[in-house]
């Protein structure tokens, strides 16, 4: 049987707490910030590191895309179904 507990604590500890190292260093700025975002490409490497932690999720009726509009800054949309239908 899983110990709830131990597991979360690995996680964090092994998965998470470096996901979050990797990201807060990225120097990723809002275009308010950072007029030159996309030349700069910090946004696009967040997102890319985001997409991809996201991926390695193994999360049943789970859906990653990463949305970009001409001169927009990209959006990661992460959806997961419901389960049993919704009910």
């Amino acid at each position: 049987m899983v110990n709830v507990r131990d597991h979360v604590g690995r996680v964090w500890a092994d998965d998470i707490v470096p996901a979050l190292h990797d990201y807060i260093s990225i120097p990723a700025l809002s275009a308010d910030f950072d007029p030159d975002w996309k030349a700069s490409g910090h946004l696009d490497r967040a997102v890319d590191l985001l997409h991809r932690w996201c991926a390695a999720r193994r999360i049943d009726g789970m859906s990653i895309e990463v949305v970009e509009l001409p001169g927009r800054t990209p959006l990661l949309v992460a959806e997961i179904a419901a389960a049993n239908g919704g009910s």
